[in-house]
């Protein structure tokens, strides 16, 4: 009787696990579109200013933001 129910319930774990690694891969990839589109309208925002000082604010938090956040995506992309 075990080893009947230990088939299926292999597959079934299977096959979570898998749409698990699909659903977390689909919210990375709009994770990483959305923070993007986030980052490149706050550079355009920044080269809009007249002020040195908030340009350069920014752009410092731009690439601060991108640098951190760009490296935990792929990080973990193949767990």
């Amino acid at each position: 009787m075990e080893r009947a129910l230990a088939a299926p319930t292999a597959n079934i774990r299977v096959v979570v696990r898998e749409a698990g690694k699909a659903a977390g891969g689909a919210w990375l990839d709009a994770y990483e579109k959305s923070l993007t589109n986030l980052l490149a309208f706050e550079n355009q925002a920044a080269g809009a200013s007249q002020s040195d000082w908030i340009s350069a604010l920014a752009k410092a938090h731009t690439d601060f933001i991108a640098n951190i956040t760009t490296a935990y995506p792929r990080r973990h992309a193949d767990c």
